[in-house]
């Protein structure tokens, strides 16, 4: 018998399967994009689309679909910069905590004003 097969309680012989269940990557049963819409743009609209869904960082399809269903582009710079917010937010909110349980009086005055106006500044991206 080999490592690939194992054999069964009736005496054949099956093939192996592992324990890890693999994920299967696509899109979810019963949602299929097999339709067509065509749009006819010029070419400085057509580079436009182009421009917009790279700065968004997705297909020109999904740029097109996404606007014409009402449904929200963010810029690519957006989200690295939302990112790049909450980790300034989670660094200040660690340094705040460390202040507060530890009595310490605050590195700075204004880390809690700083804190507070972060947290809006990301509320507004969102």
């Amino acid at each position: 018998m080999t490592d690939a097969a194992t054999q069964t309680s009736s005496g054949e012989t099956a093939p192996a399967t592992t324990s890890k269940a693999r994920k299967k990557g696509g899109r979810p049963p019963g949602v299929r994009r097999g339709e067509k819409v065509e749009v006819r743009v010029s070419g400085a609209e057509k580079a436009d689309l182009r421009a917009a869904a790279t700065e968004a960082g997705i297909t020109v399809s999904e740029y097109v679909r996404r606007r014409s269903l009402g449904r929200p582009v963010t810029a690519r710079a957006d989200r690295e910069t939302r990112v790049l917010l909450r980790r300034i937010g989670v660094n200040l909110n660690q340094l705040a905590r460390a202040a507060n349980t530890s009595g310490a009086p605050t590195p700075e005055a204004g880390l809690a004003d700083a804190l507070d106006h972060l947290r809006r500044v990301l509320a507004g991206l969102e």
